[in-house]
């Protein structure tokens, strides 16, 4: 079955789930996904290893886009990594002229490929999304950005587990194009919706640590001052402020100083 959208741009694209005649000697549950955009066909395709060596006889996958016909191969990489991350599809479309293609070690290390469409497709950047895959958004300002939950910020100084927000934008600088970790203004918005997630959960107090991390990554003065006097109530139980705020800064989140806040 064949779905047909229209993107902003007007242009049509296909998402389809099938099964490739080629890749007959697949199992049955052999996940593939295919997508058409413009002139080029985009396939991940899940597959068993067979060639010696330490996947041989694993379940990986198969990267190809290729143009006008499944036979003009343009592109091919073989990785370990089998097609989908969970509720993330293995093939996402992007606004700005970008797609992602999206796979998994086992169900775990989610790892993202980020292809830039035209003139021809080619990849350019590439992120790891630990063990929290996210969807990749084009913002209102024209970047490409994502929110990455990562546990590893203070190794095993911190029990947890304890996932801990930072917003990574594709950025160039002409010569390279990568995703970088950004907590600037345009972020802002993506650090501010993880703190009030966790402010729904049942016992906030619990994820102290990443909500302090998200709330400090917006830069929004105004609201930082105004939510630490709330985690500060005494019979919240929480940590001791000051500390954590010293530790985020060390693990790489903006400093803050209490004292901008009135009456701090």
């Amino acid at each position: 079955m064949m779905i047909q959208k229209a993107d902003k741009d007007g242009r049509r694209f296909g998402i389809a789930m099938v099964a490739w005649a080629a890749m007959a000697s697949l199992p049955a549950a052999a996940q593939t996904n295919t997508g058409a955009r413009g002139d080029y066909i985009y396939s991940y395709v899940e597959r068993v290893e067979t060639a010696a060596g330490d996947l041989q006889g694993e379940t990986t996958g198969t990267i190809s886009i290729a143009r006008g016909t499944k036979d003009a191969v343009v592109y091919m990489e073989q990785t370990p990594l089998r097609p989908g991350c969970g509720a993330i599809p293995a093939i996402e479309w992007i606004g700005n002229d970008y797609a992602a293609f999206c796979g998994n070690l086992g169900g775990r290390h989610y790892t993202k490929k980020l292809f830039k469409l035209s003139p021809m497709p080619a990849p350019v950047a590439q992120l790891d999304y630990f063990d929290s895959p996210a969807k990749l958004v084009a913002d209102a300002d024209g970047k490409v950005r994502t929110l990455v939950l990562r546990r590893d910020i203070f190794g095993d100084k911190l029990t947890g587990p304890h996932y801990f927000p930072l917003v990574y934008t594709l950025a160039s600088d002409g010569a390279t194009t990568a995703f970088a970790v950004d907590f600037k203004k345009g972020a802002q918005y993506h650090y501010q919706g993880y703190f009030n997630q966790l402010k729904k959960e049942r016992n906030p107090a619990a994820y102290f640590p990443e909500m302090l991390a998200a709330l400090i990554a917006t830069g929004d003065r105004d609201l930082i001052c105004g939510e630490l006097k709330k985690l500060k109530t005494p019979k919240s139980g929480l940590p001791d402020l000051q500390r954590w705020l010293e530790q985020l800064a060390t693990a790489g989140y903006p400093r803050f100083d209490t004292r901008q806040c009135k009456g701090a």
